[in-house]
């Protein structure tokens, strides 16, 4: 650890042994500064019983743990050694997300909240031109191998008819993850274009993503997911993997949900969106209109959903 990182950890390490706080909650399982030296602090202190609320974030969906997975496995072996997750609540975001975790922790204690979002539905579908030959893309995501973008870049290379374009918004995490996708941006053929935009503010994303008839988002794991429900609220359908808790768009109408095992269907359905015409593209418009109004309507649920988890993480159980 760096000079100027270590004084964060005692940082961290000071803040947990404190009496004053009722509990913590920690945003990851894997990460160094958020999650893991809290968890060692508390464990090792007097503070080893006090609430202890942890939300893996999708970490341990199948794709997005596959990822360095003997490295991820010995830690959650020397975790369970340590008996760092004692007394922790675990935050599940849906019902899949409780088995993912489950499946590494068994006796662990789930709580299934689901995510709160800001409730901005677009009051009026923006329209945009859809015609059959011409299809606009927007990835939106941080660039790291877990968001598939390598995963988008291939699938784009495998068409051969149509004009595609795919604009690439968000801050670059992992270099060498977007040296490789760098690599297949290169060799596109000549029908598909691809432009990377920079890092987004989230007060333009409901104001960008209309200028784009899908999101694609290829990830390998989602607890949650919320550039989906981003693209929901701002009136786009979407084409993702099957490893987020949004499934069986197709039957919606609202997009698609595609195994990452079937790279074919990928290609196939694209090549469907590139066919689309303006009546095609407007009835996927209204009906992710009307599912965006509806799932914003169930926000005070979600609330509820929020208060439960927090009183149940300080509780002794």
């Amino acid at each position: 650890m760096s000079a100027t990182q270590q004084p964060y950890r005692a940082s961290i390490t000071a803040e947990v042994a404190l009496p004053q706080w009722d509990a913590i909650y920690a945003n990851s399982f894997f990460s160094t500064y958020f999650s893991i030296i809290p968890l060692l602090a508390r464990r090792f202190s007097a503070s080893s019983k006090r609430p202890f609320i942890l939300a893996p974030r999708g970490e341990f969906s199948p794709g997005a743990f596959n990822l360095k997975r003997w490295k991820k496995r010995a830690f959650v072996g020397l975790a369970k050694l340590l008996g760092l997750h004692k007394n922790v609540l675990w935050h599940a975001s849906t019902e899949l997300e409780q088995a993912d975790i489950l499946k590494q922790f068994s006796q662990a204690r789930v709580h299934i909240a689901r995510e709160l979002l800001p409730p901005a539905v677009q009051s009026q579908i923006t329209p945009l031109e859809k015609e059959p030959g011409q299809l606009r893309l927007i990835f939106l995501s941080r660039i790291s191998s877990k968001k598939g973008l390598d995963i988008a870049l291939r699938t784009l290379s495998n068409l051969d008819h149509g004009q595609v374009t795919l604009d690439i918004y968000g801050p670059i995490e992992d270099a060498r993850h977007w040296s490789e996708c760098g690599a297949l941006i290169a060799s596109m053929p000549s029908n598909i274009t691809v432009k990377y935009c920079g890092e987004l503010p989230h007060a333009r994303i409901k104001e960008v993503i209309p200028a784009y008839h899908f999101l694609f988002f290829p990830t390998l794991g989602e607890n949650f997911g919320y550039v989906i429900i981003e693209s929901l609220l701002a009136g786009r359908p979407v084409l993702i993997s099957d490893q987020t808790p949004w499934r069986e768009l197709q039957q919606k109408q609202i997009g698609f949900d595609i195994p990452l095992a079937r790279p074919d269907l990928f290609v196939q359905t694209l090549q469907t969106l590139i066919g689309l015409n303006q009546a095609g593209f407007d009835a996927y418009q209204a009906s992710v209109s009307a599912y965006a109004s509806a799932y914003v309507a169930s926000q005070s649920t979600l609330v509820n959903d929020s208060f439960a988890l927090f009183s149940r993480g300080q509780s002794p159980e």
